[in-house]
């Protein structure tokens, strides 16, 4: 006599696909002649690994902010996950899905383009990948990359698609920062092989021996080096201008000397400024050190500076350098060097300084004048 199979109820099969593994394995049960009671207690284990199953795949793609969506093309209908509400920035289950709700969210610069592929997909291999960007109601943009295949009946009509949308503005944020880092060290290197040339055609036009040269220049690139390393140090921020000045007078030998004073508030240079700013200030020290006020035990030297906002909208840095103590026999150089033409002239002519150097009976004093534009003090 043939056992009879129970119906299933509770609604415990409902959740169970026709064709899947779990149906299999009930079907199985009952050829084999199992009781309904032990068919029930497989189909209520099998639910409850196919929930668990379920559960896990719902948290992977939540975890991994995947938007998942299937088109219905033939109806219009749309099935959205929680996560594709989030991303295109609307509460779960706030509106209908439909094409136009998810139109709307895209950026007016990339809706014309986003669309585009969709076509081309559906048109061609029915393949779709495209990297958009969403504009959600509060202002925020976020980067996606949407990919996605369409199906298509006997007659190649397009009936349904389905896709998943991932967000990668972390990812488009790093490209452009390294984008923008690879563009500044062009930038600079140009600069950077601009100025060394200039030093260079500089220091051999003053002449003298060629030791006395090398020297010389060898000096003036190590100063330009101390300035780019204090800006490598923190990339596309300011450079502190007693920062500036203490590492030129360490580099001299100077650095806790008590004969030299400094005194000033906190003023950020831009990696331009300091660079022509900290080649200025080697060649005063260079001065100092063989023919001023760091040649005498009893000379000393007092720099100064402050910021003035009286004169125009953008505030002034005044530098001051001013020696006292030296001897006057020793304090005129033979000629106008590389240093005092560069203070004299180049200062004026890269970042619009005005200077004044004398060289008086007790040392040498200079005066930089130099605009801030969008540096706070």
């Amino acid at each position: 006599m043939q056992q009879q199979v129970p119906v299933v109820e509770d609604g415990i099969a409902e959740g169970l696909i026709s064709g899947s593994p779990a149906v299999a394995r009930l079907r199985g049960l009952a050829r084999s002649g199992a009781s309904g009671e032990r068919i029930v207690q497989q189909a209520e284990v099998e639910l409850a690994a196919q929930r668990e199953s379920e559960e896990r795949l719902r948290s992977a793609v939540e975890a991994g902010q995947l938007a998942l969506w299937e088109w219905n093309l033939d109806t219009g209908e749309m099935h959205w996950s929680d996560e594709n509400y989030r991303m295109l920035g609307y509460p779960v289950g706030a509106v209908e899905p439909n094409y136009h709700a998810w139109a709307d969210r895209l950026h007016p610069e990339d809706r014309d383009g986003t669309e585009a592929a969709i076509r081309a997909a559906l048109n061609g291999d029915g393949k779709y990948r495209h990297e958009y960007r969403i504009l959600r109601p509060d202002g925020t943009i976020l980067w996606t990359l949407g990919r996605g295949s369409f199906s298509y009946d006997r007659v190649r009509k397009p009936v349904r698609m389905i896709g998943a949308m991932i967000d990668i503005t972390d990812r488009r944020n790093a490209e452009a920062s390294r984008s923008m880092l690879i563009g500044e060290l062009q930038h600079r290197v140009r600069n950077i092989l601009a100025v060394v040339r200039s030093i260079f055609a500089r220091t051999v036009e003053a002449g003298g021996a060629i030791d006395d040269i090398a020297l010389h220049f060898t000096g003036r690139l190590d100063a330009l080096a101390r300035t780019h390393v204090i800006a490598t140090r923190n990339p596309g921020t300011t450079l502190d201008l007693e920062n500036l000045l203490r590492e030129e007078l360490l580099a001299a030998g100077f650095a806790t000397d008590p004969r030299v004073t400094l005194e000033g508030p906190d003023v950020a240079l831009d990696s331009k400024s300091a660079e022509i700013i900290g080649l200025a200030l080697h060649e005063l020290t260079t001065n100092a050190v063989k023919y001023g006020a760091l040649k005498f035990p009893n000379a000393r030297i007092e720099i100064s500076w402050a910021v003035n906002l009286r004169y125009s909208y953008d505030p002034q840095l005044i530098l001051t350098w001013r020696e006292q103590g030296v001897p006057i026999v020793e304090v005129l150089p033979v000629h106008q060097g590389f240093g005092s033409e560069f203070i004299r002239e180049g200062l004026p002519y890269r970042l619009g300084a005005d200077t004044e150097l004398v060289f008086t009976g007790g040392g040498a004093r200079c005066t930089i004048s130099l605009p801030l534009p969008g540096i706070p003090a």
